[in-house]
């Protein structure tokens, strides 16, 4: 499989992400949020001027930081593909990957202050993500075990 195929997939997976269910919020009554919703939450929030207002959204409080750190996380993605087909940034798009890889986890705080529950739609978006930042790599391990199993084939 080619990169671009691997890189595609992993698009696609990421923008369907946000039209499916991302989390259950399970009080005061159960009822799902779609991805677009939780993206528009998270990156909106810490900056809202009626959040900070009403005091629910304050440096203080403890989910502030992972609240901001998530919001940030798509443009970063967005940005890190960007530099992912320079020769010139590799470096960049290896460094912004990581720290991509770092960010996930505080979603899941986010998820625990909230008292909401991940579904597919979470899942999705992760995997999308990794697929996009990795996919040359996964062609090339894709390609070598073909290699290797085409000269397995010829034994």
């Amino acid at each position: 499989m080619k990169r671009r195929h691997i890189l595609w997939i992993g698009l696609f997976l990421y923008v369907a992400s946000f039209f499916l269910i991302a989390v259950v919020n399970l009080e005061p009554f159960r009822f799902g949020i779609r991805g677009y919703s939780c993206a528009n939450s998270t990156l909106l929030a810490p900056w809202d001027e009626d959040a900070r207002r009403l005091g629910w959204m304050r440096f203080k409080d403890p989910e502030y930081i992972p609240m901001l750190i998530s919001g940030w996380i798509n443009p970063a993605f967005l940005i890190a593909l960007a530099f992912a087909s320079s020769v010139r940034f590799h470096r960049v798009f290896s460094i912004l990957r990581t720290v991509l890889i770092v960010m996930f986890p505080f979603c899941w705080v986010v998820f625990r202050y909230e008292d909401l529950r991940p579904r597919e739609g979470h899942f999705v978006w992760i995997v999308g993500m990794l697929l996009a930042l990795f996919s040359k790599e996964l062609a090339a391990r894709v390609s070598s075990s073909r290699a290797a199993a085409q000269g397995l084939a010829l034994i």
